[in-house]
């Protein structure tokens, strides 16, 4: 069976320095990671590679793993190359099969004319995760990031 791969991308107008900031500052993560409808909870984050980190994302409406309403993710960074790659290994705290399984997640980064283009891959996507779902919070996500990135310029 072949590994799903998920993938979403966006050019922002801010350097990669910046981007690359923004995807390790708790801080800063906190106010563009959740998609719409939903808000985050940070209880751990160490970002370094072998780094760990566990947040608890709630949704206004069912679309949980974890539970009804909440994604409790855990995982740690596997690969971290300055102003390029931030790499993920993520895990959903669930009973359910179907979310089970190590999910790699890989934001790269890369000049672009005006800014910094941001693409991200998901590997090893569980199959209980809908693909369109999954696809609008990434690319939700990265609109939040773009817009916070943009308006701070």
């Amino acid at each position: 069976m072949m590994e799903r791969v998920d993938e979403a991308t966006c050019v922002i107008k801010a350097k990669a320095s910046r981007v690359y900031q923004a995807l390790l500052d708790p801080a800063i993560l906190s106010r563009w990671l959740p998609p719409d409808g939903a808000t985050i909870e940070i209880q751990r984050f160490e970002p370094r590679e072998g780094g760990e980190f566990r947040f608890v994302l709630t949704f206004a409406e069912a679309t949980g793993k974890s539970s009804e309403r909440e994604d409790v993710v855990s995982g740690h960074f596997v690969r971290l190359i300055p102003d390029q790659e931030v790499s993920q290994a993520i895990t959903f705290d669930t009973e359910d099969a179907r979310f089970r399984g190590e999910m790699r997640m890989c934001w790269l980064l890369s000049e672009h004319a005006g800014g910094t283009s941001v693409f991200v891959l998901a590997e090893n996507v569980p199959p209980g995760i809908s693909r369109s779902q999954h696809q609008e919070g990434m690319t939700s996500s990265l609109e939040h990031l773009k817009l916070l990135l943009e308006r701070e310029a």
